[in-house]
């Protein structure tokens, strides 16, 4: 992924996992969304699953929730991110699994994540082949440990296309950005609210 931003040559990068379908109409909005909304500094897509089957709307549900409440989109909702951001972040770090969970905990402090209403569709292959209820809890297990600061990254740069919960390959595409400025102008800090989802969701932030 990192190999890919650096030959590439937009103000705005896309990582989309190769079972992951974006409309194109959808991806070339995302320049005026962005200058429609200065302070943002990347976003993603509405999370949907390529199956008619009901529990897949559950799942659906609870990203729309985690996306709401935790500010968390996953790399199969199509990542986009302004070049500066991820340059200034240092790309993508390596892990053995999260390594968009890890990017996007990380790209949340410079600045608010924009969520487009169209949708990316995700195969549910991944839960057929592994199992829904395992590939879920799977899923859930690595929230879990980077919320306890438990996974640590590796040492070497990335320079595979495995940056997601599945290491599923991927590709990254890169569209010019209306009134891109730089990272500095974008960064704000944003009030919490009180109580416990205060503390839940700063933990998720760190």
């Amino acid at each position: 992924m990192n190999e890919g931003a650096a030959a590439s040559s937009g103000a705005v990068l896309l990582f989309l996992h190769a079972d992951t379908i974006v409309p194109r109409a959808a991806i070339e909005r995302i320049p005026d969304a962005l200058a429609s909304r200065p302070r943002d500094v990347g976003g993603a897509f509405r999370f949907r699953v390529d199956s008619a089957r009901r529990r897949y709307r559950v799942i659906e549900w609870g990203v729309a929730l985690r996306c709401r409440w935790l500010g968390l989109p996953y790399g199969d909702q199509a990542l986009f991110v302004l070049r500066d951001a991820f340059e200034s972040l240092g790309g993508f770090r390596r892990f053995d699994v999260g390594e968009d969970l890890d990017f996007v905990r990380r790209l949340r402090r410079l600045g608010p994540l924009l969520l487009l209403d169209e949708a990316a569709m995700t195969s549910a292959r991944r839960w057929e082949r592994g199992g829904f209820a395992r590939t879920t809890l799977r899923n859930w297990a690595t929230l879990a440990l980077f919320a306890v600061g438990l996974m640590k990254p590796r040492s070497a740069p990335v320079d595979q296309s495995d940056g997601s919960l599945e290491h599923s390959p991927g590709s990254l595409h890169s569209v010019p950005a209306k009134n891109a400025g730089g990272i500095g102008a974008r960064m704000a800090s944003v009030e919490r609210p009180s109580g416990w989802l205060s503390r839940a969701r700063h933990a998720w932030r760190r």
